[in-house]
């Protein structure tokens, strides 16, 4: 997830840039040769027809001559020419000394050489013609077979010529290296659309115990989907004929989408790293930096990009330094900042023995490190790959994988790497808890130490509940002997005194109970979080509302008769 951003940035101004040129290309006296890949209609389908146009413009001039030219399929060029005997040079172009040599006939003057037995052996057929400059005629080549075809000219001495090629696929106006992004887009959102529901549904039934840093990550899932709908909106777009104008302003979109999603992945990864929400509730300051650091990147990497569609990589100066400079520094202090905190975070948990809390940043670590091998293993096995051919061989033979060699697999280790964070850090019923709760040490010796306390703590609860209950049955004893001293007319009735004294009994014993049924759970609830979530203060607030009541107060609340028997007392001494 980290590694792939540069990447990104030379993916989609390389692609993008291409797609703005579209599948008409440029054949000029500079510019002889012009190849591009073609599916058949039998192959990727489509409503249209799969050909190849050539259009030259008229000379300008009063000179006369011709334009040779030749549309093949590149595994056919070995076909083309003839060796010049006594040379090892090849003849291509059929004029009055290979007319000489018998290479051609005099009929083929101004056209290509091919072999006998060119359309026999060829993968697919071959045309050659002669185009007379003053008044050219369109040359039309209809595709049967997909492949990397080519439009080869040469020309008559001293001839200037100027043309069109267009490479038109049965399926639209998209070039057919470019035509698997359709669906392939459209399914990247189709699977954000999943993680995004997921989510949803999770942050929704847990909405109470929602973690800042979950709105974020929220935040950016929304936006992959929307991003991957705008990008597949934008080939179906080129696809069916898109304008010049309208290309490059959806082309301008695309640049500050795909630079605010770099920006926040980064600021995402760093606010995480820092124990964002699970091991600190704030960052403090270190926020606002954060958020500075990842406005700076998003506005040198649309900069960035901008210069690249303004300025042809060809025609780039030392002044392009000046563009690249600020953006590899803000990359690079993003890299160095993530690694630097997650590193901290995680020798923070251990020390502190949160065993739990750091499995978590151990996992995340692992993730950032699997992406850095496969990226860097994608690359070496690339390099030996195109090492060993031509970069025309590698461009015929890899034509039609060549877009996920450059975007595509980089798409694909953004959301698996995307999708396993989210899931660690989804929303679930504990949320607050966890991130808000110091845990017990689990080793040995700690938690030996901690078996020792509780049991200390709570042999101490039970004295004093004992020692309360003793000064309880004292007092009552003493309140007992105290009315068995009285003449017998001042003694209450019998029955009554009975039946108020299972009540109060009752009361007593219930309020005991209630008594070391809280110290219990006091006890207990220690044991797994420091501070717990919302509703441990509503338990709280239970326990504050029956906690055991004094011991004047058991005489007079819970042992209502003996309240009322004073009271009968006192009225019959005033009596």
């Amino acid at each position: 997830m980290i590694g792939r951003q540069f990447l990104a940035f030379a993916a989609t101004v390389a692609l993008l840039c291409g797609l703005a040129v579209g599948n008409e290309m440029e054949i000029s006296t500079k510019e002889r040769q012009q190849c591009v890949g073609m599916y058949s209609k039998k192959d990727w389908g489509g409503d249209g027809d799969a050909y190849i146009d050539l259009a030259l413009e008229p000379a300008t001039d009063d000179k006369h001559g011709w334009v040779a030219v030749v549309i093949f399929e590149y595994r056919d060029v070995d076909l083309l020419g003839a060796g010049i005997p006594g040379d090892k040079n090849v003849k291509y172009v059929c004029d009055e000394g290979a007319v000489a040599s018998n290479m051609c006939d005099k009929g083929q003057i101004g056209e290509f050489i091919l072999s006998k037995s060119a359309n026999k052996t060829s993968y697919a057929h071959m045309v050659t013609k002669k185009v007379d400059i003053q008044k050219p005629e369109a040359v039309r080549y209809e595709l049967k077979k997909s492949g990397f075809y080519c439009v080869s000219t040469a020309s008559s001495p001293h001839v200037k010529y100027k043309g069109v090629a267009l490479f038109h696929n049965a399926f639209g106006d998209l070039s057919a290296s470019q035509i698997p992004k359709l669906p392939f887009y459209g399914g990247m959102a189709l699977a954000y659309l999943v993680v995004f529901a997921l989510w949803m549904f999770a942050y929704i039934q847990h909405r109470q115990d929602i973690l800042p840093v979950q709105n974020y990550i929220t935040a950016i899932c929304g936006f992959l989907v929307v991003e991957m709908v705008i990008i597949w909106g934008y080939y179906d777009y080129v696809n069916n004929g898109a304008g010049k104008v309208g290309s490059m302003v959806y082309l301008g979109l695309l640049s500050v989408l795909n630079a605010f999603r770099n920006a926040f992945t980064f600021f995402l990864l760093l606010i995480v790293s820092m124990g964002y929400s699970v091991v600190k509730p704030s960052l403090g300051d270190a926020m606002w930096k954060c958020r500075a650091l990842a406005g700076a990147h998003f506005f040198f990497a649309v900069v960035y990009t901008v210069s690249s569609y303004i300025v042809p990589p060809e025609e780039a100066g030392p002044i392009i330094m000046l563009v690249i400079m600020p953006l590899s520094l803000t990359m690079t202090t993003f890299y160095v900042w993530i690694l630097a905190s997650l590193t901290s975070t995680i020798k923070y948990l251990d020390s502190n023995k949160q065993h739990i809390k750091a499995r978590m940043y151990k996992t995340l670590w692992m993730i950032l490190l699997g992406s850095m091998i496969v990226i860097f293993g994608f690359f070496f096995i690339n390099s030996m790959i195109f090492a060993g051919q031509s970069n025309m061989e590698f461009i015929t033979n890899h034509w039609k994988a060549r877009w996920f060699l450059l975007d595509g697999w980089i798409n694909v280790v953004y959301i698996v790497d995307f999708t396993l964070i989210a899931f660690i850090w989804r929303p679930s019923a504990n949320n607050r808890r966890f991130a808000m709760s110091t845990q017990i040490a689990q080793d040995e010796n700690d938690a030996q130490e901690f078996e020792i306390g509780s049991l200390r703590e709570s042999l101490d609860d039970e004295e004093s509940i004992g020692a309360q209950r003793r000064r309880e049955e004292e007092s009552d004893e003493e309140f007992v002997n105290h009315v068995a001293s009285l003449p017998a007319f001042q003694q209450p009735d019998p029955p009554a005194y009975e039946e108020t004294e299972g009540a109060g009994a009752n009361s007593i014993s219930q309020k005991k109970s209630t008594n070391t049924k809280d110290v219990t759970q006091d006890a207990s609830s220690s044991t797994m979080f420091a501070v717990g979530d919302d509703d441990s203060d509503e338990d709280n607030d239970d326990r504050h509302q029956h906690r055991p009541a004094s011991h004047d107060e058991d005489i007079w609340d819970d042992n209502d008769e003996h309240g009322l028997l004073n009271k009968d007392i006192g009225s019959k001494k005033d009596d």
